[in-house]
């Protein structure tokens, strides 16, 4: 076993540059390592320095132990490109300590620096490492941050950012992050293809305009009836579906109100020939009922501006 530890330590040697450094290897009469005595070479070490038992082969080694940054003495010096603890953080050699960016100082102590993955340098707002500069990724490569047109966040210099959206339609936002038109702003996209825009109203059974801005079909009759069963008739909450006696169930608005969004004379909303609720306002379905009519208070003269349908 020594002998193949001779062999190790001889080959690790060969591998390292001559140099001068303090050494310290522990020896005893017989050749093994001893806590008690230790013989101290300024150089290295001779065969004669390390001391071998009768017949065994001695050896040099060229590894020197480090004990730390002696300067000239032993020739470990801040700026040879060897980091020694603890008397030095880092040492990058003679051209890159004290270099911009290099995150080594002259002195060989560790500074911050833009590239280091931490915001933590002068006038730095963001740093991600090796991807600062990195299209999309939001940091310049002077750990600044830039506007990322697609991240989702409005920044400077942009309109608006609907992030995976943009450019499509109704994002109302371009691919390079403007305001552009959209079904929904209340204004009428001829180029976009469409018919009507009544903004937040589309799609709503007051608006004339569908969730697509197209124009709806016109109602090829009025009177819509309702279903009975409180699971499938549509009527709002401020409605019911009641009985008729024209055997139809319609959705009912309450006593003195009328259909919201609707003008009076809308064929979406009505009153019937309905003995003791001739003041009655019906409405198809879907339609809310919390605008009170001129006279809301029940009798001959309530609603009175909603027509009455006799075919219904």
């Amino acid at each position: 076993m020594r002998y193949h530890l001779v062999l190790i330590a001889s080959l690790l040697g060969s591998a390292f540059a001559r140099r001068k450094v303090a050494t310290y290897f522990p020896t005893t009469s017989s050749g093994w390592p001893s806590p008690s005595s230790y013989v101290s070479s300024s150089g290295y070490l001779s065969p004669s320095g390390y001391a071998s038992p009768s017949g065994s082969p001695t050896y040099t080694t060229r590894m020197p132990i480090h004990t730390g940054d002696c300067g000239s003495e032993c020739g470990g010096v801040c700026g040879d490109g060897i980091v020694q603890y603890p008397h030095e953080e880092c040492d990058l050699g003679p051209k890159l300590n004290g270099a911009p960016r290099s995150g080594c100082s002259k002195d060989c102590k560790k500074v911050p620096w833009c590239g280091d993955g931490i915001v933590n340098a002068p006038g730095e707002t963001c740093d991600l490492g090796w991807r600062n500069g990195v299209a999309g990724s939001g940091c310049s490569a002077n750990c600044t941050r830039k506007a990322v047109c697609g991240n989702g966040i409005i920044e400077t210099g942009e309109e608006c950012d609907a992030g995976a959206s943009n450019g499509a339609y109704d994002s109302g936002c371009s691919k390079d992050c403007k305001l552009c038109g959209y079904c929904g702003d209340g204004i009428v996209d001829d180029a976009a293809g469409e018919t009507c825009d009544d903004g937040p109203n589309n799609g709503k059974p007051t608006s004339n305009c569908d969730a697509w801005c197209h124009k709806k079909h016109a109602h090829t009759h009025s009177c819509e009836t309702c279903n009975p069963n409180p699971f499938y008739n549509l009527c709002t909450i401020t409605t019911s579906c009641i009985n008729t006696p024209s055997g139809n169930d319609y959705c009912a608005c309450r006593a003195g109100y009328r259909a919201d969004g609707l003008v009076p004379t809308d064929p979406r909303q009505f009153r019937l020939n309905f003995p003791g609720q001739d003041y009655r306002v019906f409405v198809a379905p879907g339609i809310d009922c919390n605008t009170l009519c001129t006279t809301p208070f029940p009798g001959p003269e309530s609603c009175q501006e909603v027509p009455v349908k006799d075919a219904c």
